[in-house]
C-alpha cells in the first residue's frame, strides 16, 4: 500500500512563521486565538516555492479526526527549485499524496510536554487581516520566517488532544517505549507508555506523576442529569480494557459526569448535541482523562467521576 505524503512544516500567513502541524493546531485552539471560526492560510515552507498548501484537521476537530498534518493542494504543485519538487507527481495531492519516486525522509515527532492550563509564553502573534499583494512579497515574508528558528521540540502542546492522538498515532507499546513526555513542571519526562493506562487502575492512583486514563464508553447515547441544580452529562464506561478488547466487569462501575456549563466553545458541544439531539449513537468511542478525582458511592460499586475542565478530557473513537 502506498504511503501517505505529509510535510513536516508551512508557513502560516496569520501566524508569519514556519510550523509543525501539531503547533499549528494547538495555536488555533489557544486561548490566544480570540477567531476561532477563521482558519489559517498555508504555503509551502521553502522560500523559493510558496505554493499553497492544505492544513488537515487542524481548524475543526471531530471524534475521529486522528492527528494533523499538510498536504499539497489537488493541481498545485512545488516549484522547479523548491526541496519538495520531487512530491509533485505522487498522485492525489489534495489528501498528502502517494509516495513519489525519490522520497524525502522526515523523522515523525510526537510533543514531549503538555501544560495543563493555558500557556501565556506561547510565539504566537495572530493577525488575521496580513495580506500579500503578489508571489515575491509572499516569498519575502517566507523568507523572513525562515531566518527565525524557533524550536519547536521544546514548545509545550496546550491541547490534551493533540497528547492522546500522539499515543494512538504510534499504535503500539514497543513505539511508545521510545517516545517521552512530561506533564506541567514534572522534572522527569515519562514514556508515553507509561503515561497511559485503563481506568481500572484509578483506584490505586498516588498521583505522583500526572496520568491519563482511558476507558470505553458503554452507553450509546448520552444522558443529561440535573445535580444539586448543576447540569451535567453521564454516561459509564468499560474500565478494564487490555489489549485492545473490551471486557465487562460487574465488579465496578464507572459513572462519569461532565459539567454542561463549562463546555461552551469548546468541541464537546457539537459531540453532544449530535448524540443527544440528533440521535447519533456512539459506537466504540472512549473516554481520556488526565488524574480525575472519584468517589465511591454509597453502594460501594459505583465508582462517580466529576470532569470540570475540558481540557483535561478528550472523547474520540480512536484507541
Amino acid at each position: 500500500m502506498a504511503r501517505k505524503i505529509t510535510y513536516p512544516r508551512a508557513y502560516c500567513l496569520e501566524l508569519d512563521m514556519i510550523i509543525p502541524p501539531d503547533n499549528a493546531r494547538d495555536a488555533h485552539a489557544s486561548h490566544l486565538n480570540t477567531n476561532k471560526d477563521i482558519d489559517f492560510t498555508f504555503f509551502c515552507e521553502d522560500e523559493r516555492c510558496g505554493c499553497k498548501m492544505k492544513g488537515n484537521r487542524i481548524h475543526r476537530w471531530d471524534s475521529c479526526s486522528g492527528m494533523a498534518y499538510y498536504s499539497r493542494w489537488p493541481e498545485i504543485f512545488h516549484s522547479e527549485n523548491c526541496i519538495y519538487k520531487d512530491l509533485n507527481n505522487t498522485g492525489k495531492s489534495g489528501d498528502g499524496g502517494t509516495e513519489p519516486t525519490t522520497t524525502i525522509e522526515v523523522e515523525k515527532s510526537y510533543p514531549n510536554h503538555f501544560l495543563t492550563a493555558p500557556n501565556t509564553q506561547l510565539p504566537y502573534y495572530f493577525d488575521f487581516t496580513r495580506v500579500y499583494t503578489n508571489l515575491n512579497d509572499l516569498l519575502s515574508l517566507i523568507k523572513n520566517a525562515n531566518n527565525t528558528v524557533i524550536d519547536w521540540k521544546n514548545i509545550p502542546i496546550n491541547d490534551l488532544r493533540i497528547i492522546v492522538e500522539s499515543y494512538n498515532d504510534m499504535k503500539d507499546d514497543s513505539t511508545r517505549e521510545q517516545h517521552f513526555i512530561k506533564i506541567d513542571s514534572e522534572k522527569v519526562a515519562i514514556k508515553y507508555k507509561n503515561k497511559f493506562s485503563v481506568f481500572k487502575w484509578l483506584v490505586s492512583a498516588d498521583y505522583k506523576y500526572a496520568h491519563i486514563y482511558f476507558g470505553l464508553i458503554i452507553n450509546k447515547t448520552a444522558k443529561e442529569e440535573i445535580i444539586n441544580a448543576v447540569e451535567y452529562y453521564s454516561f459509564y464506561l468499560d474500565w478494564n480494557i487490555e489489549e485492545n478488547k473490551p471486557h465487562k466487569h460487574k465488579d465496578f462501575s464507572y459513572k462519569i459526569l461532565i459539567n454542561k456549563n463549562n463546555l461552551n466553545g469548546t468541541y464537546f458541544t457539537e459531540i453532544f448535541d449530535r448524540n443527544i439531539i440528533q440521535k447519533i449513537k456512539w459506537e466504540n468511542m472512549y473516554l481520556y482523562a488526565l488524574d480525575p478525582k472519584f468517589i465511591f458511592l454509597l453502594d460501594k460499586r459505583t465508582i462517580e467521576i466529576t470532569l470540570d475542565d475540558p481540557r483535561h478530557f478528550v472523547i474520540t473513537d480512536t484507541l
